[in-house]
């Protein structure tokens, strides 16, 4: 039995069983190939209950508790080291700015590297439209950064974990609060702005429009949204 792909780094384990220790939590970890097995001790030295855990990509971590002598102990363990991270259970969140000329997004690009100098970054695109950059933490996470330049919108995406968030907290502090539109939603849902959308459906559709049903409208706003984002 196991807790399989949590939004723990194996990075963060290992600090915080080093942490543990420290507190007189006992524990003694062993590399077996990429897997990590970890025993927690008694005051003899002797083990109590065992862990093992398997990174996976993307920074997350699969802990089995189903091995060494005392299960329910192992599974005890599992989950204090679960909650103590506050582990969210989404596959993906994001994050998403709206306004932004060119040259602030280049400011935010050059605080990444000032002040995140354990996260690395890549560009994957860079074209009329629009400049992604994938970046990498410390712990494997990555986080996916996509500037959107005839809206001036910006999106960031990736796992719960550390990378994530520091660039979130690096972006929110060059930009002003009313130009956050969303934030950490589930499975990159945005929240999009009505003003200005509707007119233009109702230009689409004069005829029919006002026979539309609200839900309807909520339906179709949102790919005249992305079609601008991406035209």
């Amino acid at each position: 039995m196991s807790f399989r792909d949590q939004n723990i780094t194996i990075g963060q384990i290992e600090d915080h069983l080093q942490l543990l220790s420290k507190k007189g939590q006992t524990n003694k970890c062993v590399n077996k190939g990429r897997n990590v097995h970890c025993s927690f001790l008694d005051e003899n030295g002797y083990e109590k209950c065992l862990l093992i855990f398997y990174p996976k990509k993307f920074g997350i971590t699969t802990i089995q508790f189903s091995c060494g002598k005392n299960k329910e102990l192992s599974c005890e363990k599992a989950k204090q080291i679960i909650n103590n991270f506050d582990v969210s259970s989404a596959k993906s969140v994001n994050c998403t700015f709206k306004g932004l000329l060119e040259e602030e997004f280049g400011i935010f690009e050059e605080y990444v590297i000032e002040e995140l100098p354990d996260i690395s970054s890549k560009i994957q695109k860079d074209d009329k439209t629009k400049k992604t950059i994938s970046y990498s933490g410390k712990y494997s996470d990555t986080v996916t950064v996509t500037f959107y330049k005839t809206t001036g919108t910006t999106l960031l995406q990736g796992r719960p974990l550390p990378a994530f968030f520091e660039i979130k907290a690096l972006f929110a502090g060059i930009v002003e609060s009313e130009q956050l539109i969303s934030s950490d939603k589930e499975n990159f849902s945005i929240k999009v702005p009505e003003t200005g959308f509707l007119p233009k459906l109702e230009g689409y559709m004069p005829n029919a429009f006002s026979f539309l049903d609200a839900k309807i409208k909520d339906i179709i706003v949102p790919s005249l949204f992305f079609g601008e984002i991406d035209c």
